[in-house]
């Protein structure tokens, strides 16, 4: 995509995000090379027919203790995001019996993830880990035929300006950044 393209698709008139707004959640794992990445899709709120790009999160090694990925920090953020949290800041992989809030399952803050995208090969053991916790429906998206059309779909409705984004500087550098590897025959 050019710099050009991705930079129409900007809505500065989109709203933040609030926690009623049905979001859809796609994560890209790595560890150490590449970043982590979480971003939150919901329909455009004026314009129902067309997705927007509502939030990102990105853990980057090179600025992290040790310059790997922590997944079990990711997995917490996550739980936290579709879950919510008790008053004393337990998730509920956390709850404690001697915490009142979390013995009454009072657990607040969370947002509405319908869905959670991710790469089985990446992913797989924190997805069952997630599905334990009954927060959100998982799906795997593989690296194959599924994410050829996901690719294609978000390239063109980028080109058609289908697709709205607040303009965050983050995740505009990653998807000018992005590039496809092609087979020869390709």
């Amino acid at each position: 995509l050019s710099p050009a393209s991705w930079d129409l698709c900007v809505d500065r008139e989109l709203p933040e995000l609030d926690r009623e707004t049905p979001i859809v959640l796609g994560i890209d794992a790595a560890v150490s090379g590449d970043s982590f990445a979480a971003v939150a899709v919901s329909r455009h709120p004026r314009h129902h027919d067309q997705p927007a790009v509502r939030a990102v999160k990105v853990w980057d090694p090179r600025r992290l203790p040790g310059r790997r990925v922590d997944f079990l920090e990711v997995e917490r953020w996550l739980e936290q995001l579709c879950g919510g949290q008790c008053a004393n800041g337990h998730v509920r992989s956390e709850r404690r019996p001697d915490c009142t809030p979390c013995t009454a399952n009072a657990f607040q803050g969370a947002f509405n993830v319908v869905q959670i995208v991710y790469d089985p090969y990446q992913m797989e053991a924190t997805a069952q880990r997630l599905r334990r916790l009954h927060l959100t429906w998982l799906w795997p998206c593989d690296q194959a035929a599924a994410r050829w059309i996901c690719d294609s779909d978000f390239h063109k409705y980028v080109l058609t300006k289908r697709l709205a984004h607040n303009g965050d500087e983050l995740l505009r550098e990653h998807v000018l950044n992005a590039r496809a590897k092609l087979q020869k025959d390709e």
